[in-house]
């Protein structure tokens, strides 16, 4: 009696088909570590995120000021509101593109402080110049500048002010809403 082998070949042959194709699919080491580069990638894409969070000027130092202002001051308040909210310490200054009057309120511990004396070009023609140096320094805390419309009614704000980065920045809120947050 002869044994024919063939059934027992093809036998072998599928187990070895299989277990190439299994073998094939699986993850090979370049794809572990693509798969791993990927994973790296969205954790700092997520780190990214979170820092870009941080540095946003409402979770900073000053943020605190930043949020009592804006739970104080709205758009279309009047000047009698405004004065009761901040007091009568303010100078009148100039905006550079509409030449309209706009309040500058300087926020600071410091009693002794004055707007600095030595006068560049724009604030000799008194023109809305925020104390970069002195928020820089840590002279002042904050500034804030108010422009009314024609009815006295606040059309728009600036609040400047140093971040915990040490960058100043400032945020704006204008007559239609919109908030636009910068860091100078």
């Amino acid at each position: 009696m002869e044994k024919s082998y063939k059934p027992m070949l093809l036998q072998y042959s599928l187990l070895l088909s299989v277990s190439l194709v299994i073998v094939g699919c699986s993850d090979t080491p370049s794809q572990k570590e693509g798969s791993q580069i990927h994973e790296k990638q969205d954790r700092e894409k997520e780190l990214t995120d979170e820092q870009a969070k941080d540095v946003n000027p409402i979770n900073d130092d000053n943020s605190k000021d930043l949020d009592q202002i804006l739970k104080k001051l709205a758009i279309g308040q009047s000047v009698a509101q405004v004065k009761e909210m901040f007091g009568e310490k303010y100078e009148l200054v100039n905006d550079a593109d509409t030449k309209t009057v706009i309040w500058r309120f300087d926020f600071t511990q410091n009693t002794d402080y004055e707007f600095p004396k030595e006068k560049t070009w724009l604030q000799n023609m008194n023109v809305d110049v925020a104390d970069l140096d002195g928020l820089i320094k840590g002279v002042i805390d904050s500034q804030l500048f108010i422009k009314f419309d024609d009815e006295d009614k606040v059309s728009s704000f600036s609040y400047y002010y140093k971040g915990i980065d040490n960058n100043i920045k400032v945020r704006h809120i204008f007559e239609d809403g919109t908030i636009k947050e910068e860091r100078i």
